[in-house]
């Protein structure tokens, strides 16, 4: 029996769907097309990858995406999950805006913005086109090695070589066009370099514990303690020398533009992908889709990492900046250093291989 005081409280059931509805407009106005959307009423919560300093991504499951348009004077309809559903691919609509999108291929998940803008769109196509990447063996190869460059510099400042080694390999494999850019004279060359600084370090060490030796002792004899301090800075000198070399070596022989190729070739890709499907819409729905829009100015914070603070000046709306999808994923890819600006870097040697894969898709 409950209490005189006790409350009983009856909860409404969550909505098995929830549904929402944009437009899309242009810079004046005028009604480019219109987003319907069912999503899963539950949120869904991804945990961030290993070792990640990063939050889990919230969010919900796209169930459908409609996009309605109008071509010589006829209503038009585009099933935007249909390529997701091929893929065996869930889509899911972040409760917020994020720092990155990203297609998880371990999960089959793709995280994409709310889908307010058509470069919101556009990070959808985007995302979709790396789960298309899946099923193809020139791209799959290179699934497990995208984002190798990350912790380049600690590796160096570490005189790692043998994990640079083991990645360098593990690409040339991907990429067998890599070989005649990066030799196995490259690498002999890295490996020697990186004994020489662990031959030193050893020194060094030795050194220092002879230091705490000596120092320790009842009666130390101060010449020979300052003697051991000025060949413990000589060593440490050495190796801070040999350190500066390797790290202008591996800048030399261009190991950043190899160990991010992975990366590069993906991103490109994607993009590729999306714009191409972008087209097919406006060509088969009649949906203008890059016209110059308007996005949330909160989404440039994260985004458009290369705007600066008034940027967005000379066109801003209330809280709005003016872009459109092709410039808005050629800004990320400017972030990857895989903008259309990397093909005409002549120092880095494998824009080359940037360009054949272009021309194969």
């Amino acid at each position: 029996m409950r209490g005189e005081n006790q409350r009983i409280e009856n909860k409404e059931p969550l909505p098995e769907t929830l549904r929402q509805s944009f437009e899309y407009r242009d810079v004046e106005g005028r009604l480019l097309g219109r987003a319907e959307l069912e999503l899963e009423s539950e949120e869904t919560e991804i945990p961030p990858k290993k070792k990640s300093k990063d939050l889990p991504v919230r969010g919900h499951i796209l169930k459908q995406f409609l996009l309605h348009g109008e071509k010589d004077g006829q209503p038009t309809s585009v099933d935007m999950l249909q390529l997701a559903r091929r893929l065996d691919t869930k889509v899911l609509m972040t409760s917020s805006r994020q720092y990155n999108y990203e297609y998880n291929h371990d999960a089959r998940i793709a995280t994409v913005p709310p889908l307010e803008t058509l470069t919101d769109v556009g990070i959808f196509l985007h995302e979709l086109g790396h789960a298309e990447q899946e099923g193809e063996d020139r791209f799959s190869v290179l699934t497990y090695l995208y984002g190798s460059e990350k912790g380049l510099r600690d590796t160096v400042n570490d005189a790692d070589e043998e994990k640079i080694r083991i990645l360098i390999l593990q690409i040339r494999d991907a990429i067998p066009e890599t070989e005649q850019f990066f030799t196995d004279d490259d690498l002999e060359e890295l490996r020697i370099a990186a004994q020489e600084i662990r031959q030193k370090e050893m020194t060094l060490n030795k050194l220092r514990g002879v230091h705490e030796k000596e120092a320790h002792k009842k009666n130390p004899e101060q010449e020979r303690v300052k003697e051991i301090k000025e060949q413990i800075a000589f060593a440490a000198g050495e190796v801070h020398d040999l350190l500066v070399d390797f790290s202008a070596l591996v800048e030399e022989l261009h190991v950043h533009d190899l160990l991010a190729l992975p990366t590069r070739i993906m991103e490109r890709d994607a993009t590729r992908r999306a714009l191409s499907t972008a087209q097919t819409i406006q060509d088969d729905g009649g949906i203008a889709m890059f016209a110059k829009h308007f996005v949330p100015i909160e989404a440039t914070v994260h985004g458009h990492a290369n705007l600066n603070s008034d940027a967005t000046a000379p066109n801003t709306r209330d809280t709005k900046i003016e872009t459109d999808m092709m410039e808005d994923l050629e800004r990320w890819l400017a972030t990857y250093s895989a903008g259309t600006a990397q093909l005409t870097d002549t120092k880095n040697p494998y824009q080359k291989i940037l360009k054949e894969y272009d021309k194969k898709r």
